[in-house]
């Protein structure tokens, strides 16, 4: 089948496009830069060559270029910090994508949440050693207390874990970290996935 021609003012159409997706895209490296545009222009370029009509429905498609170019940018930022293993900035691309989506956020907090108990787990195990009359587990009928550096409990009350609350406390910590960033790659993948398949439909 025979090509029809691209008229000046699609191209001229074409290239408004690209030229406001280029530069959404400034966060890019050069050559992911690059590789963009040049696929969406061929892409734009293919769709006006197939007759009437099919330019606008694909740009319609597309949507404004300032958010495809912030969709583009997004999947690299969270594609590069799933490869690079950091917690942190992971879980604040999770947290700052999740806002978008209600499952991804609530997902984010979740593991947020298991960081600070894993901490406060962590300065458990710390006062324990430096203060330990001060933190521990103190029960018996109609008194029940966990403390950190609080204020001792009545004489008679028994302690209950002593200076096992160190290594059960680390070992609770230790937990709550691991699971905490092994539900957060797994969120940022399922993240990734959606973004790219939209973008592919896109």
């Amino acid at each position: 089948m025979k090509e029809r021609s691209v008229s000046d003012d699609t191209s001229r159409e074409i290239e408004a496009y690209v030229r406001r997706l280029t530069g959404a895209l400034q966060p890019l490296p050069q050559d992911e830069r690059a590789a963009i545009v040049s696929e969406i222009r061929s892409h734009l370029a293919d769709c006006a060559a197939r007759g009437e009509g099919a330019l606008a429905r694909a740009l319609d498609g597309m949507g404004v270029p300032e958010l495809l170019g912030r969709s583009y940018v997004e999947e690299y930022r969270l594609a590069g910090a799933l490869e690079k293993g950091s917690p942190l900035r992971l879980l604040a691309i999770v947290l700052g994508l999740g806002a978008r989506g209600l499952a991804g956020f609530l997902g984010g907090l979740v593991v947020l949440k298991l960081y600070l108990i894993g901490l406060t787990c962590f300065l458990v195990a710390g006062n324990k050693l430096i203060e330990p009359a001060k933190v521990g587990v103190w029960i018996a009928p109609n008194y029940f207390a966990l403390m950190i550096n609080g204020p001792p409990p009545p004489a008679p009350v028994p302690e209950l874990l002593g200076y096992w609350i160190v290594p059960l406390s680390v070992a609770l910590g230790v937990a709550c970290l691991i699971g905490g960033t092994r539900l957060l790659h797994l969120i940022g993948r399922r993240i990734l996935k959606r973004q790219s398949r939209r973008l592919v439909a896109g």
